[in-house]
C-alpha cells in the first residue's frame, strides 16, 4: 500500500510538471520512477529498522533495463553501506532466467 500510494505521488507530480509533455515524460522515466520509489522505500524501511545508527547517504547510478530500453537508475544507499537492496537482486534474479 505504502509503495502505490508513493507511485501515485510520483507520477502525480510528473504528470502536473509538464502537462504538455506529460505523456512522452512518463514514458521516459516511467521505468526508473517506479524502481526508484521501490528502492527508496526499502531504504527507508532498513534505516527504520536499524536502530538509529545508521543514515541515508545519498545514491549510485547503475544501468538497468526494462522492456526494450536501458535507463539510468539512482539505486539509494546508507551512511555504513549494510543496506542492500532486495529488489536489485530480485531484478538480477529474473534476467538471469
Amino acid at each position: 500500500k505504502v509503495i502505490k500510494e508513493s507511485l501515485v505521488k510520483n507520477i502525480e507530480h510528473i504528470l502536473e510538471y509538464d502537462k504538455k509533455n506529460a505523456v512522452e515524460n512518463f514514458k521516459q522515466a516511467g521505468p526508473a520512477l517506479v524502481f526508484e520509489t521501490i528502492l527508496k522505500l526499502e531504504r527507508k524501511e532498513f534505516l527504520n529498522n536499524s536502530g538509529g545508527e545508521n543514515k541515508a547517504n545519498g545514491y549510485y547510478q547503475r544501468l538497468a533495463r526494462s522492456i526494450n530500453q536501458y535507463f539510468q537508475l539512482n539505486v539509494p544507499r546508507d551512511r555504513l553501506s549494510e543496506f542492500k537492496p532486495v529488489f536489485l537482486e530480485a531484478i538480477k534474479d529474473y534476467d538471469s532466467q
